[in-house]
């Protein structure tokens, strides 16, 4: 009689690509790192501001969800489609086992009763839809009267995501949209200055220089011949930026904003 023989179960360790890639990721020398690092320190400022429960519309993997200590329930809301950039059906799986995703929905039209939610999120969300307008209407019905959300939008930022990339946002245009819907805006941050996005850019320009290819969704993925010459000037590049940043206040470019907008009593 022929024994099956059972296959070893699957190791969670990380490989060491994996690795690597994560710290690459968190390091200098990705050309993301400045722009991901200042939209991580404008909604450290604001995170205080939103306490009890709270929404997360487009929650990926919750990488904020630790900045947020008032909040009592964090619900991460995201839409099917992108929520990992795989087949649909795998995705909603995944990440139910994963736990990153309580509910599947559009920002245009959230699967949430009136007056559900203290608080909410909305990162770099409203580029993405059709009617950004629609969606500040989505956050404010969901809103309970002095509830408060920090919503977050792009200024300066290379075609991501595509073809679900809609626009930009100066913080008129912002504004604009969130008191529309019944929203106060209640303070704003401006995401770095104009020698940090000059520099920013820059660092971009010569990473898509070094590229071989760009992904289905608009992402460069640097020659590995190259990546030994241009990783290391993306550093440079934004580390001197942040410096010759901290000595000017030239506001009139930056990379994007971060406001907390209330919903009126």
């Amino acid at each position: 009689m022929l024994r099956r023989s059972v296959p070893p179960a699957p190791s969670n360790r990380p490989t060491l690509r994996k690795r690597l890639r994560a710290a690459w990721k968190h390091s200098a020398l990705n050309p993301y790192w400045l722009e991901h690092r200042l939209l991580r320190g404008a909604i450290a400022e604001l995170a205080p501001k939103l306490r009890g429960e709270l929404l997360d519309i487009g929650c990926e993997n919750r990488q904020y969800a630790p900045l947020f200590t008032a909040v009592t329930r964090y619900v991460g809301l995201e839409h099917p489609g992108a929520v990992v950039n795989i087949e649909s059906a795998y995705a909603r799986s995944y990440a139910r086992a994963v736990g990153l995703v309580d509910v599947f929905g559009d920002a245009l039209e959230l699967p949430i009763a009136d007056r559900t939610f203290d608080a909410a999120l909305c990162l770099e969300v409203l580029e993405h839809v059709p009617d950004p307008h629609a969606a500040a209407r989505e956050i404010a019905r969901v809103l309970r009267p002095g509830g408060a959300a920090i919503v977050t939008v792009p200024f300066l930022a290379p075609l991501h995501q595509a073809p679900y990339d809609f626009r930009r946002f100066t913080i008129f245009g912002l504004r604009a949209v969130l008191e529309s819907a019944g929203l106060e805006i209640e303070e704003i941050k401006l995401r770095g200055n104009f020698p940090i996005a000059a520099g920013i850019l820059a660092s971009h320009a010569l990473y898509h220089l070094g590229s071989r290819a760009f992904t289905r969704d608009g992402a460069p993925s640097i020659h590995p011949l190259a990546a030994p010459f241009v990783l290391p000037m993306c550093a440079l590049l934004q580390l001197a930026a942040l410096g010759v940043g901290k000595l000017s206040r030239d506001e009139s470019l930056c990379v994007g904003y971060a406001v907390v907008a209330r919903r009126k009593r």
